[in-house]
């Protein structure tokens, strides 16, 4: 009988049981009890009351179904999916905007996100950290430039990006509270850290100058040219 510590180098897909540097073998894992669980198979063998979700992975009833309805309207009854956790966020940016250059700094990020259960702190916070410089990257800075076809901004001398120069003071609060379709209670704290930093920026830059700006990044000759607009 595998181990746990096996049993989690396994990935469960659709009903298939992948095992690393093995063909994957269908129907041996099922659902017991409302619980996904390894039933039988070539090299498996597990009772159906020892379920995946005792090693902590996200398998609690009714998280995987084979047609998962998330009550979102119509075109997204059959979504597939293993986890119905949501994640929130908030972030706040104080900027600074010089209106003769249309320069824009980033004095202070505070960023507040759902984490879950925080199982390593050190580790979320960087994340968040790590998230939000990005943010501000996209927020200001970082743009692909194309002229008759041809990157015109092939290297980083050119393709702008922050040092940690450029990285203001950060203050992350984790919002904790147990999840119970996550891992040990936690959710993902990855792609989610990074989607409100540009809006947050962009905000603040209204909210400085009076000024909205639709499009990416928000480069000083954007935010020149609609300063010069609005006092037309």
């Amino acid at each position: 009988m595998p181990g746990t510590s096996a049993l989690l180098d396994r990935v469960i897909r659709g009903g298939i049981l992948v095992q690393p540097g093995k063909d994957p073998v269908p129907g041996n894992v099922g659902i017991q009890d409302g619980k996904i669980a390894a039933i039988t198979g070539p090299g498996v063998e597990l009772p159906a009351r020892k379920t995946f979700d005792a090693t902590g992975k996200h398998l609690f009833p009714g998280i995987i179904e084979p047609h998962a309805h998330w009550g979102l309207g119509a075109g997204l009854a059959d979504a597939v999916t293993e986890s119905r956790t949501y994640v929130y966020a908030t972030q706040i940016a104080e900027v600074e905007v010089d209106i003769e250059t249309g320069w824009v700094d980033v004095l202070r990020v505070v960023a507040a996100h759902d984490c879950g259960r925080v199982i390593n702190p050190m580790l979320v916070e960087g994340q968040i950290e790590g998230a939000v410089a990005m943010g501000i990257d996209y927020a200001l800075t970082e743009e692909i430039v194309f002229r008759d076809g041809v990157q015109i901004n092939p290297n980083f001398t050119d393709y702008v990006m922050p040092t940690i120069l450029d990285v203001p003071p950060m203050e992350v609060i984790m919002v904790e509270k147990y999840d119970p379709t996550g891992p040990f209670g936690a959710k993902g704290v990855g792609e989610p850290t990074l989607v409100p930093t540009a809006a947050a920026i962009l905000n603040a830059i209204y909210d400085a100058v009076g000024v909205r700006l639709y499009s990416l990044p928000a480069t000083p000759e954007k935010v020149l040219r609609a300063l010069q607009e609005q006092a037309a």
